[in-house]
């Protein structure tokens, strides 16, 4: 018998318009998903502009999702997030990768920002030896420290402990993968469409390959949410010319970076095999329809009606969030 159970774990997603939180119940096997909007300029490109008030929410919801005490993962904010290929000396624990990599800011590796907040993969199925040296391939994430420690520091504010910060681009892999959509020897543009931002991330035989992130321009007060119960729907009110036009220029920036990736990254010798699209996007089947009408190739919208084949009640939107889910429960 259990007599001290351990802290349930909540997994949360904060967008400049919603924040989203999932949890499960290992006892009941039951899911509990919630949203609630945010007004406009609270959270701008992910980070916390206005303490003050992102407090007084996280206050409000501590008490109404029952969200004090727990253990919190959540993701870092894409704007922020570089992404660089690194060798690692195969000699180093896993507790020192981070460590020796913080020793070489500054040195073999440069940010455009202070105090960089790192974490690192090891690709030990990669590994190999070079110029007589035994070096493991891994991938290195850079996220400016204050973005990160401003969500933490809120968190703790509200009597919760945040214990992991994730790049979105990995629990949506995570995800995906665990539904036995991916095929390890293919190559896959996963994008990630948002009201007002596009991710873009390429997964290479199971490994993130290439990330970029992509506004898309349009204010939020032409938004408007509507509550159906737990649910929260966006509404657009604005001139649909214009937004449309932002989402033609985000489907051209694909074929541009396609190319990129193929030609300059990979000399043609590797392209994409499929494009897949997530995320809570109201018009995301009509620009997986344009996507598969441009290019020859196969492309997924991961919305619903297609999620709810593989499991009910799942919706694009929380695509990210049951990727970080998975990961708790790996811990």
């Amino acid at each position: 018998m259990n007599l001290f159970p351990s802290k349930k774990t909540v997994n949360i997603m904060i967008q400049d318009y919603v924040i989203r939180m999932a949890a499960s119940d290992k006892g009941t096997n039951s899911l509990t998903l919630r949203e609630e909007p945010l007004p406009a300029g609270m959270i701008e490109d992910g980070q916390i502009v206005d303490e003050q008030k992102f407090f007084e929410l996280m206050k409000e919801l501590a008490e109404s999702w029952e969200l004090k005490k727990s253990r919190v993962q959540f993701f870092v904010p894409d704007s922020s997030v570089l992404m660089k290929p690194v060798m690692i000396p195969s000699h180093l624990k896993a507790d020192a990768v981070n460590e020796y990599f913080m020793m070489e800011n500054g040195q073999s590796l440069h940010f455009p920002f202070e105090d960089p907040l790192l974490d690192v993969i090891r690709l030990d199925h990669l590994a190999k030896s070079r110029t007589g040296q035994a070096e493991t391939p891994g991938i290195l994430f850079a996220s400016p420290q204050e973005d990160v420690t401003a969500y933490a520091n809120a968190f703790e504010d509200v009597k919760m402990k945040p214990v992991t910060a994730e790049v979105r681009a990995l629990s949506i892999h995570r995800f995906l993968n665990s539904l036995e959509l991916l095929q390890k020897d293919k190559t896959y543009l996963i994008s990630e469409w948002s009201i007002n931002m596009l991710n873009i991330s390429i997964f290479s035989e199971s490994v993130i390959d290439f990330m970029r992130y992509q506004p898309i321009e349009t204010s939020l007060t032409d938004w408007k949410p509507e509550r159906d119960g737990e649910e929260i729907h966006f509404s657009y009110v604005g001139d649909l010319n214009l937004y449309n036009q932002q989402l033609e220029d985000r489907i051209a920036e694909i074929e541009r970076l396609m190319n990129f990736y193929r030609f300059s990254l990979h000399k043609g010798e590797k392209e994409i095999d499929e494009i897949i699209l997530t995320g809570d996007n109201p018009f995301i089947r009509e620009i997986g329809q344009k996507l598969s009408d441009y290019y020859n190739m196969p492309v997924t919208v991961a919305d619903e009606s297609f999620l709810d084949t593989y499991q009910k009640g799942v919706k694009g939107k929380y695509t990210a969030l049951m990727g970080l889910l998975q990961k708790g429960a790996g811990r």
